[in-house]
């Protein structure tokens, strides 16, 4: 079972920042340094260059960009002689899977502790959300308790405001765990994952068959899990009255996920999206086979809002949240001039996948996470499901 390793840290700018919860939960931090301080202030734990150096420590973790990991490396080997194997890039952390002891806690118990981070490729709420479904597969296979660390692990629905605070899984999901992530923390068998969204797919592979159309595993997955996964009581209350403010009772609809934005710069290995036009089309006529009053629209790009909005008349209901024409950055490094901006996004995402989720049919333009995410959420109760698959952007 790994124990804490004595480092340095190096670097104190915004990396660090986005960082310094998870460090101490793993590593005992002998000092911080950084090459801008003249003087060093050991009652804080900073260190110039040179005093740092003489501390006791096992490794160096550097907290830069990467570009600016190799020459602080090149530095430190050159200038200061240090074994190259001694310096730890940050990010190489979330390589490998790190199993910890944190106390003397439940010893009978193993945790597997799924970990949220902003430097992941595919770090939406709902790509974590679909990686944390299958994962939650893994660990029951393996008899572990499960649980998500968006506290410890900075991400853009957190942002500086709750980094560290509370944990944001809990502000929109509870655990699927009847422990708490405090009490795993403090427990004597403890797996921290690694990064990557291939690892759990490879993994679980039994549901994941070739045979089957691409959306029947998360289909099946809905059907296995998706209890263990319930709304948190204020995202709950969100869709009550969503529903309300909706006209939703005794109505038949099918919800329509178009996903829009960043997606429109064909970015490399994302989903590509089916056109606006044929969707609407296609939507009209389940409307007038299947004799749906109303469409739920689930988009976060204001275009794709106002098309179907002319298009579809007073047929079509949508959730109130800020979108975006924007597609020149991806959709996370869109700020919206509020407090709390990132939490409430994600409360607005999660509202409308929810929303989406219990909808009586669905359409969407691609396999996104949001998507995923609504078809675990519905459980197999659609009457029937559309989701275009026209490839991937090379």
């Amino acid at each position: 079972m790994g124990r804490k390793e004595q480092i340095l840290v190096y670097g104190c700018g915004e990396i660090y920042q986005k960082n310094r919860y998870w460090i101490p939960t793993i590593y005992k931090v002998a000092g911080i340094i950084d090459r801008k301080w003249e003087r060093s202030t050991p009652q804080y734990g900073f260190y110039t260059i040179e005093d740092g150096l003489r501390l006791n420590f096992e490794k160096i973790l550097v907290t830069t960009g990467y570009l600016w990991f190799e020459e602080i490396k090149n530095t430190l080997i050159v200038d200061h002689e240090i074994p190259e194997e001694r310096i730890v890039h940050f990010v190489d952390e979330f390589a490998q899977e790190r199993q910890m002891s944190f106390g003397n806690k439940n010893p009978e118990i193993y945790f597997f502790i799924l970990r949220a981070h902003w430097q992941e490729k595919s770090n939406g709420f709902y790509n974590f959300f679909n990686r944390a479904v299958r994962t939650y597969h893994y660990a029951r296979r393996n008899g572990y308790e499960f649980l998500i660390d968006m506290k410890n692990y900075y991400t853009e629905y957190a942002g500086t405001e709750n980094y560290g605070k509370c944990n944001i899984w809990e502000m929109y999901y509870e655990q699927p765990s009847s422990y708490s992530l405090e009490e795993a923390y403090g427990s004597e068998n403890v797996i921290l994952s690694k990064f990557g969204t291939e690892w759990d797919r490879e993994r679980i592979g039994d549901i994941f068959s070739e045979d089957k159309a691409k959306y029947l595993p998360h289909v099946e997955l809905g059907r296995l899990y998706a209890d263990f996964f319930c709304a948190s009581s204020v995202l709950a209350e969100r869709v009550r009255n969503e529903k309300e403010r909706l006209g939703w009772k005794k109505k038949r609809i099918l919800g329509v996920l178009m996903r829009g934005t960043d997606f429109k710069s064909c970015p490399s290995r994302h989903p590509v999206t089916h056109p606006v036009n044929d969707v609407i089309n296609d939507v009209w006529r389940k409307i007038e086979s299947k004799c749906y009053d109303l469409v739920y629209l689930a988009t976060e790009d204001g275009e794709f809002l106002k098309i179907f909005s002319e298009r579809m008349g007073n047929k079509l209901i949508y959730s109130e949240q800020y979108r975006t024409d924007r597609y020149d950055m991806p959709l996370m490094k869109i700020k919206f001039p509020r407090e709390n901006d990132g939490y409430l996004r994600g409360l607005e995402y999660c509202t409308v996948i929810e929303m989406l989720s219990i909808c009586d049919g669905i359409v969407a333009n691609c396999m996104c996470g949001g998507t995923m995410a609504a078809l675990v959420r519905n459980q197999g109760k659609y009457k029937d499901i559309l989701v275009y698959d026209d490839g991937f952007y090379k």
